[in-house]
């Protein structure tokens, strides 16, 4: 589909992209030449392994035009991880810590509700920045974690929108 010249595909790319600009921007200062870490964590195996295929490879576009593009200061390169969790809460748990490890400034995921809030809870006393493409219990972001961010709607407030919104 297309919107004044531009696809959906490229306009959701250079969302994403902007949202990595942003949250690299308000890290600390980087070195010349530096590489700035960030992941995305999903289910890439499993029963939910096309969202997590989607996710992957939306990321992976938004971090090439990223880099392409030259936009962050003093030559930094954005580096992407990509975490499996299988929708699965242990393995998101061991993602969490192992990207905490690495020390990713940013994290896209996970895309289950049940991986995404103990995942949520590591990130947070890391400091990592969560955003969650998925998600939707309501506990995901009313625990107050200052570091937890979704882009879906909530389950509660789903079947509230009028089907005239979508025409």
């Amino acid at each position: 589909m297309s919107i004044e010249g531009y696809t959906i595909a490229n306009t959701q790319r250079a969302s994403v992209a902007s949202a990595a600009i942003l949250f690299c921007a308000l890290a600390a200062p980087l070195a010349r030449g530096s590489e700035v870490k960030i992941a995305v964590a999903g289910p890439m195996t499993g029963s939910s392994a096309a969202f997590g295929a989607q996710m992957r490879d939306g990321a992976a576009a938004a971090v090439e035009d990223l880099n392409a593009w030259g936009l962050l200061p003093d030559n930094a390169k954005v580096i992407l991880r990509v975490a499996d969790d299988a929708c699965d809460p242990r393995q998101a748990v061991a993602v969490a810590n192992k990207l905490a490890t690495e020390r990713v400034l940013l994290v896209v995921g996970h895309f289950c509700s049940s991986s995404s809030i103990p995942a949520s809870d590591i990130y947070a006393e890391a400091g990592i920045v969560q955003v969650s493409p998925g998600s939707s219990t309501p506990q995901l972001t009313e625990r107050g974690l200052k570091t937890v961010f979704r882009i879906s709607g909530r389950d509660d407030q789903q079947g509230t929108v009028p089907p005239s919104t979508f025409t």
